[in-house]
């Protein structure tokens, strides 16, 4: 199995990371907000999704899901994949804002292991994955 760090717990992140542990891959979970890391890891979620709590209990029993609230362990797990599944709430024109995306893979580009592979998990416009690629200077950002 693989080790898998999931950037961005909100609906889709938390889904993703929960559903990669399942599978048998060992995940990190990571959101700035600290105060959603410990419910977390105290097995309740801060959505509802039928049987996603229970799921989540599961996943942390077996211990093939952890979460921090820390980017820098992000690094020290050694991911072999990043999922980044940031937000991008669109702004008073109906664009994606992509502020907190690029800050995010920027981050990462620094930090994360350079084999690893950053997969976007996020609702963006045709050739952000170019354009996030080409910025830090990766290949292997993969939409």
């Amino acid at each position: 199995m693989k080790s898998v760090a999931v950037v961005g717990l909100g609906y889709v992140g938390l889904t993703t990371a929960i559903g990669l542990a399942q599978l048998g891959h060992i995940v990190l979970g990571f959101d700035i907000d600290a105060s959603r890391i410990r419910l977390l890891s105290e097995g309740k979620s801060p959505i509802f999704e039928q049987g996603l709590e229970t799921a989540l209990r599961t996943v942390l029993d077996s211990q093939n899901l952890a979460f921090t609230d820390q980017i820098q362990k992000v690094a020290e797990f050694k991911p072999e994949f990043i999922f980044v599944c940031v937000g991008t709430p669109q702004d008073e024109s109906g664009a994606a804002n992509l502020t907190v995306l690029i800050s995010v893979t920027s981050q990462l580009s620094v930090i994360a292991p350079p084999d690893s592979i950053i997969v976007v998990k996020s609702t963006v416009p045709v050739g952000t994955g170019r354009k996030l690629a080409e910025s830090i200077e990766r290949k292997d950002v993969f939409m």
